[in-house]
């Protein structure tokens, strides 16, 4: 893997609950792409100490750490932490925010004397993509040539081409490996032209194109002083440094839309937002505490159809229509099956095939056989 001359190697940091499942493809595929550590918090303390991550991957590529009281005590003293403090017990994106601040104290301390590296700030369903860079390592090194200090990279969502469930999935699978088409972020797409009919395919038979956030993610130089802005996007740690923040997104989503400038570069963040149809009544159960922001309901259409749809109290039968109900949405709106119509939203590039996560993580799993 490349070497970032410019700074360390890139980190990332990710909160993460409920991921048993897939947290190992996870951290294959980042590390393998040249990811030097990975700070993984875990909502739920007893999720942290049955997967053991440390373990597995070693201290010095995995920092795990559980959302336990003592971290909470620590949250208390990070800087710009009272903004975030009041919301912790509610909110899931404050605490994504505190915990990215925390990985910004222990990275800063991780790098000791070399120079600054990049910290990556993602969800525990969503990887990164290098695009054309031959690895991670190269893409950021790029951006640190260039004296860019913080970056905004847009997002694909993934698009699943059966309804297969996660039970269906033979043992070691993941939705990582599994779903290998991505629609492009709507601010790379033209305002007109072949790739808009695309779109507008989605809205006349899936109701609408994306079914979540469309202003991507971020990274920072990893200073002492760097700041997450929210869980998109992210403050250098100087003044000097908001001169030099871009985004491969043409129109401006930053909250530093005036100083931020836009920079050419394939690299993405890979979203499978929703890939099976249990994972689709995953996220309405799991309420509203992931779209809530300082006392703020933003909740996506589907979320609150889910709401709708899903009763206080239930018998069996209602259950059992309730279960037809999550499948029969699943089927209408995130699924893409029919070859046709696939091989016409790649022609006029609504959509992007990528592949490459898939032979990764095949290696990966080769590697570990051995």
């Amino acid at each position: 893997m490349s070497h970032n001359a410019a700074g360390t190697p890139p980190a990332i940091v990710c909160t993460a609950r409920g991921v048993a499942s897939s947290i190992h493809a996870w951290c294959d595929y980042h590390l393998a792409i040249g990811f030097e550590r990975l700070y993984l918090y875990f909502d739920d303390p007893t999720e942290h100490a049955t997967l053991n991550l440390e373990a597995r991957y070693g201290a010095h590529r995995i920092s795990a750490v559980a959302a336990d009281a003592s971290l909470r005590h620590e949250w208390e003293s990070l800087p710009g932490a009272h903004e975030w403090l009041p919301y912790v017990a509610t909110e899931v994106q404050a605490r994504q925010t505190l915990n990215a601040l925390h990985a910004v104290r222990l990275h800063s301390a991780w790098q000791a004397q070399r120079a600054p590296g990049w910290l990556l700030h993602i969800d525990a369903d969503e990887l990164f993509h290098a695009g054309s860079a031959t690895d991670a390592g190269a893409c950021f090194e790029a951006l640190s040539l260039e004296g860019v200090q913080a970056m905004q990279f847009a997002n694909h969502e993934a698009v699943p081409e059966s309804e297969e469930s996660r039970a269906d999935q033979h043992e070691g699978a993941s939705d990582f490996s599994r779903v290998t088409l991505f629609k492009r972020n709507p601010d790379l797409l033209p305002p007109s032209g072949a790739a808009r009919q695309g779109v507008e395919w989605w809205f006349a038979h899936r109701g609408g194109f994306f079914q979540y956030y469309t202003n991507g993610k971020g990274a920072v130089r990893c200073t002492p002083s760097a700041r997450p802005l929210s869980v998109h996007e992210w403050l250098p740690g100087s003044v000097s440094g908001l001169e030099h923040c871009a985004s491969n997104m043409p129109s401006q989503h930053s909250r530093t839309r005036g100083m931020t400038k836009y920079r050419e570069c394939d690299a993405a963040i890979l979203h499978y937002g929703v890939c099976s149809a249990d994972m689709l009544l995953q996220r309405w159960l799991d309420g509203e505490a992931r779209y809530l922001l300082r006392g703020r309901t933003i909740s996506p259409r589907i979320f609150e159809e889910g709401q709708c749809l899903l009763p206080d109290k239930s018998s069996e039968k209602q259950e059992d229509a309730i279960l037809e109900s999550v499948h029969t949405i699943f089927a209408s709106r995130f699924v893409l099956a029919n070859p046709a119509e696939i091989e016409f939203q790649l022609a006029v590039g609504a959509c992007v095939r990528i592949s490459t996560v898939k032979e990764v993580l095949e290696c990966a799993k080769k590697t570990h056989a051995s």
